[in-house]
């Protein structure tokens, strides 16, 4: 068997703690995204209130309370 040819028994962990890595950034990623809509959210909020808009900040409101509670998006790519 030459070298190019041979399998490195590492491999397999090494691409499973990768992944795992890359998972755990993702989480990172999705909870960041998530603070930053929140924020976003209040502001939007904010702006409803001073024109009076109470159908609209009680709108916001349910989806401030939607990504608070720590629902994340679905992933849509398969692994």
């Amino acid at each position: 068997m030459s070298d190019e040819t041979a399998v490195d028994p590492t491999a397999t962990s090494d691409q499973s703690a990768a992944a795992e890595k890359r998972k755990a950034a993702a989480e990172g990623a999705i909870d960041s995204r998530a603070a930053q809509y929140i924020e976003a959210l209040k502001i939007e909020r904010a702006g409803y209130v001073v024109r009076g808009l109470e159908d609209r900040v009680a709108q916001v409101d349910a989806a401030i309370k939607h990504w608070s509670a720590g629902d994340k998006p679905k992933r849509t790519r398969k692994a």
